[in-house]
């Protein structure tokens, strides 16, 4: 509408050279935002190098129902054993994975990234991968990285910090997962990542 004359129509679709309407040259914003809303809720991964490995050790996340971080939060109210902070972290971590990879380039059973292309990372267990049970941020992983069951005591919380270098390498981790959640259509790369 014409401000000046609200008699007036405005020109919805200017003609284009050919003389057709320009909606049907562009995109409408309606196609771009389906678009958008297809990548928004495609399943996407994280991964994410663990801290201390050098890129050796990777574990992949991906979204969770929000159920999930509430159910989390009653258990965290209940543990006594670190800080909320620490607890709320660590079970980020745990909920949130998918499985735990390990760099192997060039190996038969390496996955692919969000992007379809394969990348230089397998399941640490690749059998365990296969039976659609792969390896987490639990008891399984103890072993296969060397921590002995007296330092995990079957609890996967543990078998997460005992993992980790230290509290704040399991916080930076949990909180890189929190930034990716937040809008899992951005490319991950070193500046996202703060490195």
């Amino acid at each position: 509408m014409n401000m000046m004359d609200p008699t007036a129509e405005q020109d919805q679709h200017p003609p284009t050279e050919e003389g057709g309407d320009e909606s049907m040259v562009s995109p409408s914003i309606l196609d771009r935002l389906k678009q958008k809303r297809q990548k928004v809720t495609e399943q996407r991964y994280l991964d994410l190098p663990v801290p201390g490995y050098e890129g050796d050790l990777v574990a992949r996340y991906k979204t969770v129902p929000f159920k999930v971080f509430e159910e989390a939060e009653k258990r965290q109210k209940k543990d006594k054993s670190a800080p909320k902070m620490l607890l709320a972290a660590i079970d980020q971590i745990i909920n949130t994975c998918e499985m735990i990879l390990v760099k192997d380039p060039g190996h038969a059973d390496c996955v692919t990234d969000n992007d379809g292309v394969i990348t230089e990372y397998r399941p640490i267990d690749p059998q365990a991968a296969a039976t659609s049970f792969p390896v987490r941020w639990d008891t399984r992983l103890a072993p296969l990285i060397n921590i002995p069951e007296t330092e995990h005591q079957n609890n996967p919380r543990l078998v997460v910090t005992r993992t980790f270098c230290n509290d704040a390498a399991v916080i930076h981790h949990a909180t890189q997962i929190g930034l990716w959640l937040r809008d899992t259509t951005k490319e991950v790369d070193e500046a996202f990542l703060g490195e």
